[in-house]
């Protein structure tokens, strides 16, 4: 007897599984239509008005799933929906506080639709351009393989010593970061390194180092096919030492960008890892967000204790009215941060869970960038081209002394040890200008940059994995730009190190004899 006519055929769950996103995604529909029901009747200003915002934000983030998709979209409409649209609902809605200040916005329905107007054309000038890019390019070749290039000959012959440089570098870069702090939120650099090589360095850690990875996994996955989920564990690691920067969502980030690439590929990636493989990354991606956070923000505790000062523990402000920031008090929705103690108030003690606590709430809703500052300009009586000018050329280097840091009552200081500064987003900084139409502009040639910049490095690079970074990289920029003179440095820093990628993946002769079977593709 034949014990293999015996076996149990496998079982497919993948019409299960599909049920219970269906299940799933309706579930949130609802909640999310409860959600904006909520909101708009407690919204104070004009409703129609409201409801028209969150309608073009809502079709903003549905832009993202017509083919062909962009990385950069997805990643600049999520977030924009995020800093505007559910932080707004959020707020009115379930009553959750804005922790950014919002200068002379006085909560009265007049301001709330001042506000919303600025958010409103920037968003639809992201739409105008998605919609023609769809147009533009409906029908394209869509890649079967999220690897369209072999690894250059150069990698091939001296990829074991290019390995151990790349690692060793990486290990002593970050372990030097938490001695020396090139690159750490909120802190002053206590190494400035000469002929602004800090610049360089503080890029490895935004993105440099997530882009080099995601190109030596995609090369490494040609090389050598079988190893492809230890290769995403190596990526897994260079995002759990981005904690050395103190961020938040630097994991996050990079988690997202890899989970977009897998979705955009899931035929390749189901080749490549084994069911075990995908189980051990199921439980093991979520593991390392938690780990990450809560890593953060006990560092965070600890470091910042100097300069934050825990004081008073007040209530959630209603939905009626906004809590407007006093100038010595930013309000968060469990507690008072304040850089001195508040004459009159009662300190209380802040344990490390309940700081953990927070900051898993701020990385939900309150971390996102963008309604405070839409609602500090539109409150500010002197908008005008001058303005936006001034603002364009503004120095970073001023500080707390910067325009938006005053016109916002900031109440953030700067130390020989601490930098914070609170940041408006592009849509507020195109609003200095008092003009919708130079938003809607502003915010239209921005997103066709990020297009074509993510057009040009998925040519150059041939590697989705590395496109995907790079485009998450920009687009966050882009969404939480506080400077402009910075971020036109970054994207300098962006544009050559893409260029110098492209230069080493195909400018360099890597069509080298013998080298189309050890870089074939295993499922082709």
């Amino acid at each position: 007897m034949n014990l293999r006519t015996l076996s149990t055929p496998r079982t497919d769950h993948r019409p299960r599984l599909r049920l219970a996103l269906g299940i799933c995604l309706g579930l949130g529909a609802v909640g999310w239509i409860a959600l904006v029901l909520a909101a708009t009747r407690a919204y104070p200003g004009n409703r129609f008005l409201f409801l028209t915002f969150v309608l073009v934000y809502t079709s903003m983030a549905a832009l993202i799933l017509p083919k062909p998709r962009l990385y950069g979209y997805t990643f600049l409409a999520a977030f924009l929906f995020l800093g505007f649209c559910a932080k707004s609902i959020a707020y009115l809605g379930l009553g959750v506080a804005l922790i950014e200040p919002t200068g002379k916005f006085d909560g009265s329905g007049y301001a709330w639709d001042s506000a919303l107007l600025p958010a409103m054309a920037g968003s639809a000038a992201v739409i105008t351009i998605r919609l023609i890019h769809l147009v533009m390019f409906r029908g394209a070749h869509e890649a079967r393989f999220p690897f369209g290039s072999p690894p250059p000959a150069w990698y091939v012959r001296m990829r074991f010593p290019i390995l151990a440089a790349s690692f060793v570098g990486f290990v002593v870069l970050n372990g030097l970061n938490f001695v020396l702090t090139f690159y750490q939120i909120g802190l002053t650099p206590k190494l400035v390194l000469p002929a602004h090589l800090s610049v360089i360095v503080e890029w490895l850690f935004v993105g440099g180092f997530a882009m080099w990875v995601a190109t030596l996994v995609g090369w490494e996955a040609q090389v050598r096919p079988g190893r492809f989920g230890s290769l995403l564990i190596v990526a897994f690691g260079e995002a759990v030492a981005s904690l050395s920067t103190l961020s938040r969502a630097a994991y996050l980030f990079r988690a997202l960008s890899y989970l977009l690439v897998a979705a955009e590929f899931p035929a390749f990636f189901r080749a490549q890892l084994t069911r075990r493989w995908r189980l051990f990354l199921a439980v093991l991606v979520p593991f390392g967000l938690a780990f990450t956070v809560a890593s953060v923000s006990l560092l965070r505790f600890g470091i910042y204790a100097a300069y934050f000062q825990p004081a008073l523990v007040t209530p959630t402000p209603t939905v009626a009215a906004i809590a407007t920031p006093s100038p010595s008090v930013a309000t968060t929705s469990s507690l008072v941060l304040t850089p001195s103690p508040t004459a009159g108030s009662v300190p209380v003690r802040i344990t490390r869970s309940q700081e953990a606590t927070r900051e898993v709430g701020l990385l939900v809703v309150g971390r996102w960038i963008g309604i405070e500052g839409t609602m500090a300009v539109s409150s500010y009586p002197g908008l005008s081209v001058d303005t936006f000018r001034h603002a364009l050329t503004e120095s970073p280097s001023i500080g707390e002394a910067a325009f938006y840091q005053r016109l916002a009552g900031s109440t953030y200081h700067t130390t020989a040890q601490y930098e914070f500064l609170t940041t408006p987003g592009t849509v507020a900084i195109l609003y200095y200008s008092g003009s919708l139409a130079i938003v809607a502009l502003g915010m239209g040639l921005l997103t066709a940059l990020l297009f074509a910049f993510e057009m040009i490095t998925s040519r150059l690079s041939g590697n989705a994995l590395t496109v995907s970074i790079v485009a998450m990289t920009l687009a966050n920029a882009v969404a939480q730009m506080q400077f402009p003179y910075l971020f036109l440095v970054f994207l300098v820093e962006q544009a050559v190190a893409v260029a110098a990628l492209g230069l080493l993946s195909r400018g360099l002769s890597w069509r080298a004899a013998g080298l189309k079977d050890a870089t074939a593709s295993p499922i082709e």
